[in-house]
């Protein structure tokens, strides 16, 4: 089997198991299951409305990215199965994003309050920086952040958005510190989010070594040599974490964001057994898993 870093014929083909990914439906189904696992957690209510809202955007983005990226791609034969489906239709697929920009827009004029657009409008003044690094810059973004960073933690804080935004909890108070998207359990489901993109960036070094100059991996070849203790050390921070909270309600949030390190953190210590396409399935598999995983614990509040 071809270590992570080698590029394939194979590899080039694209399995089915990978299509969830190639046509971007597994970034909007993490997100709608960690929306469903925050929102049950804090005994939120939300619509059926609210998670296709939350769905429809992140696809949106995640498409935006893609197109972005599939024009700037300087060896498509090289690249990731997504940017090479993304290049090759590249018309048809920006007709449907936009098409799904118009949704998404509609969804949340519609049927979303002042209390969740406002700052939701904030949050995406991030997601613009990220979109328009990704067109025109080189380096990180604000010559500091790596990208995988600000994505992962604009992921998680729009992940959480709509249900504290709708209770009025979106800034942590000292009466209620464990709510708001600044509250440590959505930090640590950040780190996990974070955890995730730097690990697709490291699996996919060699795909990213012609295609994406700002990847993490290629802007600090040493994070791929030392990936592995990083993972297992974020993992031991928020199992700390998790074990102080285990009398509070956010305990399903640090559990299930310490559980999915702990698997990327298995992953990055064994990557050399799995192909790259391969470690891109797992890698959202350990987001995902967890917070199906806790469903239990967070079931009928």
């Amino acid at each position: 089997m071809p270590e992570a870093n080698q590029a394939t014929p194979a590899a080039k083909r694209t399995p089915p198991w990978l299509w969830p990914n190639v046509l971007g439906l597994d970034a909007p189904l993490v997100a709608v299951a960690w929306q469903y696992l925050v929102a049950s957690a804090f005994s939120i209510r939300l619509r059926p409305i609210d998670y296709a809202a939350l769905a429809l955007i992140v696809w949106a983005i995640y498409s935006i990215d893609r197109l972005l990226d599939s024009k700037k791609l300087q060896s498509p034969e090289t690249a990731t199965a997504r940017h090479r489906f993304y290049r090759r239709h590249f018309k048809p697929l920006a007709a449907l994003t936009l098409a799904g920009c118009a949704g998404a827009l509609y969804l949340v004029l519609r049927h979303l309050t002042a209390q969740v657009i406002l700052p939701g409008v904030m949050l995406g003044l991030l997601v613009a920086l990220y979109l328009f690094h990704r067109a025109v810059a080189r380096g990180p973004i604000l010559f500091v952040l790596p990208k995988e960073l600000l994505s992962g933690f604009v992921f998680a804080f729009g992940t959480v958005l709509i249900g504290f935004a709708i209770t009025a909890d979106l800034i942590p108070n000292p009466r209620s510190r464990s709510l708001g998207i600044l509250s440590p359990a959505v930090l640590a489901f950040g780190c996990l989010c974070s955890l995730n993109c730097a690990a697709i960036s490291v699996w996919e070094r060699a795909e990213d070594a012609d295609n994406d100059p700002n990847a993490a991996a290629q802007l600090f070849p040493a994070l791929s040599h030392h990936f592995a203790p990083i993972c297992w050390g974020v993992t031991a921070v928020l199992a700390l974490a998790a074990f102080r909270a285990r009398d509070e309600v956010a305990f399903p949030i640090f559990a299930a964001s310490a559980l999915g390190c702990g698997l990327l953190s298995l992953l990055a210590s064994s990557a050399a057994k799995f192909s790259s396409p391969t470690l891109r399935l797992l890698a959202d598999v350990a987001v995902l898993a967890p917070a199906i995983a806790f469903l239990p614990l967070v079931a009928g509040r």
